[in-house]
């Protein structure tokens, strides 16, 4: 008997460990998918927390400035990259592409939020003139005006120079934004925005679209 009660503790000792280890074996995939989800919520800065456990994402605040930090390696700029940040600029006539946005109510098919945004150009400084520009021609996708046009999309042509040229679109995914500007000279500059919702508390879905 006194071996028989030594069994059934050695055996009600070693459930728990085999209990735990079936559970982690049974439910692998779902902890694997919840490990996925916490991990990207902290890479992308956002914070989570059970219990007395917290785990803190890296916020932009908490990066030290670029001046007087030994984080950074100062290195001597090199003539290519100055020569292309000024043939930017000219090629633009000093004009850039930037984007304002604001979370609406409206709810997509795939839970997530739209955004309404708005998409213009900006003089640098007192350098740009918007009085150069004849009108500016946005592309957003392939999906945006699929309708009429079912291979590429369409481009959405401004020629009112109010407010820059702005247009406003409404999105629940990030995108890249193609803006061609001509210029009344003939000449013209292709701009790029990556229309991002940084700061809303949006995270990307797998089921957003890309």
């Amino acid at each position: 008997m006194k071996g028989l009660a030594s069994l059934i503790e050695a055996l009600a000792g070693f459930a728990w460990p085999a209990l735990i280890a079936f559970g982690f074996y049974y439910f692998r995939n779902s902890i694997l998918q919840i490990s996925k989800a916490i991990s990207d919520q902290v890479r992308l800065g956002a914070s989570v927390k059970y219990g007395q456990l917290e785990l803190v994402g890296k916020k932009i605040d908490d990066f030290p400035l670029m001046d007087g930090n030994s984080i950074y390696d100062l290195e001597a700029a090199d003539k290519e990259i100055y020569d292309r940040r000024d043939a930017i600029y000219k090629q633009s006539k000093n004009l850039l592409l930037v984007h304002r946005f604001k979370k609406t109510e409206k709810i997509s098919a795939s839970g997530d939020a739209y955004f309404d945004i708005s998409v213009f150009i900006v003089p640098h400084k007192r350098h740009g003139k918007l009085n150069d520009v004849k009108h500016v021609e946005y592309y957003f996708g392939k999906n945006f005006g699929s309708a009429e046009f079912p291979i590429y999309g369409a481009k959405y042509v401004v020629k009112n120079s109010t407010d820059g040229f702005a247009i406003r679109t409404q999105a629940y995914g990030p995108s890249l934004c193609e803006a061609r500007v001509v210029f009344h000279d003939g000449t013209s500059a292709i701009l790029y925005r990556y229309l991002d919702f940084e700061g809303s508390g949006y995270r990307y879905q797998e089921s957003s679209d890309k």
